[in-house]
């Protein structure tokens, strides 16, 4: 299963994978990237290429890798790591990474040295996971649905689904909008007033 995503300034796609590794794709040639490479465990759960070129690797159960060239380094309790659980990685402005583990908190990495924020410091809890998104994206949708009383069939339902994504766009921004089903099919009654 693909867990991860990131692209680099060279145009390498990384796929991180739960318990396949690490993958490369470049143009439409894959390398993968295990323990035999040095990647400290196969379960990649974040990936993050930093602004000086290397490629962070977050895993679960082998904690913190950084690949530069084709050499990793592996941190983990002896480097100071508290976690070996790595669920989300990210890079502020001033080049800290940043680092959410599964029941370490959130911990900083700057100068060499890893600070750990937890519970105890006032963060919520002790595990944080990744945003799913790392710029914000707006839709609109149209959404339409079937029963198994419907007899249009499939044909239909995309045409309402259609229907509604237009009624969605001509509504504005960031609308969702829901097509009703054909009223041989279902009823429905009318909203209190």
């Amino acid at each position: 299963m693909v867990g991860s995503l990131a692209g680099d300034p060279d145009g390498n796609l990384w796929i991180g994978t739960d318990g396949g590794g690490l993958n490369r794709l470049n143009g439409d040639r894959v390398t993968r990237f295990g323990a035999a490479e040095g990647l400290s465990n196969n379960r990649v759960t974040a990936l993050l290429a930093g602004r000086d070129g290397g490629l962070w690797v977050g895993t679960y159960g082998g904690g913190l890798d950084r690949l530069r060239g084709d050499r990793f380094t592996v941190y983990g309790a002896a480097e100071g790591l508290g976690s070996p659980l790595i669920l989300a990685l990210t890079e502020d402005r001033k080049g800290a990474l940043w680092v959410g583990a599964d029941g370490g908190g959130l911990v900083r990495f700057e100068d060499g040295r890893f600070t750990d924020f937890t519970t105890r410091d006032g963060l919520a809890d002790d595990t944080v996971y990744r945003s799913q998104a790392s710029a914000v994206i707006t839709v609109s949708v149209g959404v339409s649905s079937a029963t198994p009383a419907d007899e249009a069939g499939a044909p239909s339902l995309v045409a309402r689904a259609d229907e509604a994504l237009y009624k969605a766009k001509q509504t504005g921004r960031n609308r969702v909008c829901i097509a009703e089903p054909p009223s041989s099919s279902r009823s429905r009654p009318d909203p209190p007033t």
